[in-house]
């Protein structure tokens, strides 16, 4: 079997508001954003360093929880 190797962990926080958690979590971390858009699921996502905020209705949030969800 292969090996793989972990690079990098990434810390999902979902928001109802990019713009608003952006200028907390910049404020927070004294880091600029990259925000870019995940169109297919209606996302609207911001990484700062270690943390991807994922924004988008309650309905299209819920529709990615489960699919990230480690059993």
């Amino acid at each position: 079997m292969r090996e793989m190797k972990i690079k990098k962990i990434v810390n999902r926080i979902f928001v109802n508001n990019l713009d608003e958690a952006i200028h907390f979590y910049e404020g927070l971390f004294q880091t600029k954003a990259t925000r870019f858009n995940y169109w297919d699921k209606k996302l609207d996502i911001a990484a700062l360093g270690d943390f991807l905020l994922v924004s988008g209705t309650d309905e299209d949030l819920a529709n990615i929880r489960d699919s990230l969800s480690v059993s």
